[in-house]
């Protein structure tokens, strides 16, 4: 199954985004999302997702897996808070969560969600906390979301995986502009055409 997904506005506390918060910046950004989902169980696991996402007008691009997000509300606007300004970004730690080099997993309650990026070759992948204190009607919130990040270029390409127990690396080949993935018995192709099956 293929699937391209849109790219929405919208803000993961709750409700739409601060329109106040968009510039006429913000039309030079552009965000494509590729996502092959496979459920057939060729690749010897239950789920195999591959996603690649492609970014352009942005100088510091940074992929995001989420973890956690903590939202501490408390009433009335505050002075002086400016819903502009960036989150604070600071490394942090999260339980279950194991990273090597272009590698990553994370383990809960008896599953491992296994994921290698294969673009950028060498990312710079690590568990990454964004804070931010922004005011919202009738009151002011401190919003901490802990994500697992890669930064390292404009187009990221991964492979997820998930099962009881780590996966071996997906095999991967290269023919012309086409790369061609194998995990298990499953084969898959990524080009310019998008992701596919390889029969």
């Amino acid at each position: 199954m293929f699937t391209e997904c849109s790219v929405e506005t919208m803000d993961r506390g709750g409700g739409g985004a601060d329109e106040s918060m968009l510039t006429e910046a913000s039309a030079s950004v552009q965000v494509t999302r590729d996502v092959l989902i496979d459920v057939s169980g060729d690749a010897g696991v239950p789920l195999v997702m591959v996603v690649r996402d492609r970014l352009s007008g942005v100088e510091n691009s940074v992929w995001s897996w989420p973890l956690a997000l903590n939202i501490m509300t408390t009433k009335g606007k505050q002075k002086g808070v400016n819903n502009q300004a960036p989150y604070e970004q600071t490394a942090s730690a999260f339980e279950g969560i194991e990273v090597e080099h272009n590698q990553f997993q994370i383990r809960k309650e008896g599953a491992v969600l296994a994921g290698t990026f294969l673009i950028p070759e060498k990312p710079k992948v690590s568990v990454q906390k964004f804070t931010k204190k922004m005011v919202v009607p009738k009151n002011t919130q401190v919003r901490e979301y802990t994500c697992l990040t890669a930064e390292g270029g404009q187009e990221f390409l991964t492979v997820l995986t998930l099962d009881e127990s780590e996966l071996p690396t997906p095999k991967v080949n290269r023919k012309g502009e086409t790369l061609l993935l194998e995990i298990g018995e499953a084969r898959y192709q990524v080009n310019e055409e998008g992701l596919r099956f390889n029969p």
